[in-house]
């Protein structure tokens, strides 16, 4: 984790930036994924483990949530991580 919390809209704006080429964040519902996910020929199966991930990942108490504490944190912006790997 870097030294700020950013919302989903600021790191695009931050890739746009980087990246100098058009970039939109859209927010999609986990059902429109599995919906997604099935079109594609995947399993029931696939589609639920899928959605139960995302939601998860989604969840600020969950169990993928990690606290921001010094040992857990980089001087690295999201800016520089960008531009280091693109």
């Amino acid at each position: 984790m870097g030294p700020e919390n950013l919302t989903l809209v600021e790191t695009t704006a931050i890739l746009l930036q980087v990246l100098d080429r058009s970039i939109k964040y859209v927010q999609v519902t986990i059902e429109s994924i599995q919906q997604y996910l099935a079109s594609t020929g995947a399993t029931l199966d696939v589609q639920r483990e899928l959605g139960n991930l995302f939601r998860a990942l989604g969840n600020p108490d969950g169990v993928y949530a990690t606290v921001r504490t010094p040992e857990a944190l980089t001087p690295t912006t999201f800016e520089q991580f960008a531009k280091y790997k693109i």
